[in-house]
């Protein structure tokens, strides 16, 4: 579950990276690889239905009782475990960002992650599965991995404003291949979860859009690092 993201993490710790920035140029070339390789594998085939483009994720509300109670596979459970503690580490991380540059962009987002949690922890409370987020504490993981990813992304924003605006950008990227693959899943096939991961790619293209045009505005020209070209000029361009 969450396989592109675990791949990267994994490949982190084997070269002993102290920050997310890699400064092994094979490391590089290889990780890049791996992202690139997922993303292209993924957006290569259509989604079972169809995504609903007029969701921000900031407003998003379900109600959860107009789906049918599912059997969970393993695969959906691990999935939705993951999920939750991702969507943290994103709203923590934006969070934080707040606080130090006091820039509209990471309050808003991290009000709009706040709700992806929420939507995710729904699902949980649905289905009784433990929730990994047994004490909301901002920067703290259960995910060993998730952990180490936070400290190296909030290092890296923390050095200046354009840095912070680029981790958000990572961070959508990585969110997006995570969900698309989650949705690319045939074991992932629960209407509800499927919904819910739906709205959740709207709105990490939406993210994504919203820091790579902040990025433009003091400017940078963002580059993707894990999204392949063509799936990152659809979203840019509003096609996802």
């Amino acid at each position: 579950m969450a396989r592109c993201l675990k791949k990267i993490l994994k490949h982190k710790k084997e070269v002993k990276m102290k920050s997310f920035n890699l400064k092994s140029i094979t490391a590089i070339i290889l990780i890049s690889f791996l992202f690139i390789k997922c993303s292209e594998s993924l957006s290569s085939e259509p989604l079972s239905e169809p995504i609903l483009r007029n969701n921000t994720g900031a407003n998003l509300q379900i109600d959860l009782s107009s789906f049918p109670f599912e059997s969970v596979s393993d695969v959906e459970k691990e999935g939705l475990i993951f999920m939750r503690e991702e969507e943290k580490l994103a709203r923590d991380i934006y969070a934080e960002m707040n606080s130090i540059y006091n820039v509209r962009i990471f309050q808003n987002i991290a009000g709009s992650e706040q709700t992806h949690m929420n939507s995710v922890k729904a699902l949980l409370d649905k289905y009784s599965i433990e929730d990994p987020v047994l004490e909301d504490v901002r920067g703290i993981f259960v995910n060993a991995e998730l952990q180490s990813l936070y400290q190296e992304l909030l290092a890296q924003g923390k050095t200046s404003f354009t840095e912070a605006l680029k981790v958000g950008a990572i961070i959508e990227e990585v969110d997006i291949i995570d969900l698309i693959e989650e949705l690319s899943n045939a074991a992932v096939d629960n209407q509800d979860i499927r919904f819910v991961y739906n709205n959740l790619l709207k709105g990490s293209a939406n993210h994504l859009r919203a820091f790579v045009k902040n990025l433009s505005a003091n400017g940078i020209n963002y580059t993707p690092q894990y999204l392949s070209a063509d799936l990152y000029e659809k979203i840019i361009e509003g096609q996802l």
